[in-house]
């Protein structure tokens, strides 16, 4: 009888502990609009001979707005993945 009563007590106090816990509402999350930005195109040769100085910089606007296109697609496909991950 007072195992019963034990078990009892204690399968209601754990009900009741259960009450005391609030769960709280998913949070949506939202990936930045910076993020879903096309990347630029290549830049425009001028219609003129180009000096040695005008290719090396052509060429370094080039390598340098394909790496921020990659580190945003980076960021991009990591969101994704972890709001996939998440449902």
């Amino acid at each position: 009888m007072r195992t019963l009563l034990l078990c009892t007590v204690l399968a209601l106090g754990g009900c009741a502990s259960l009450d005391r816990h609030s769960v709280l509402p998913p949070v949506t999350a939202k990936i930045p609009q910076s993020l879903k930005q096309a990347c630029p195109g290549v830049v425009t040769i001028p219609e003129r001979d180009l000096t040695e100085a005008d290719v090396a910089r052509l060429w370094a606007k080039d390598r340098t707005s394909l790496a921020t296109c990659a580190r945003r697609h980076g960021a991009l496909a990591k969101a994704a993945s972890v709001l996939e991950d998440s449902k």
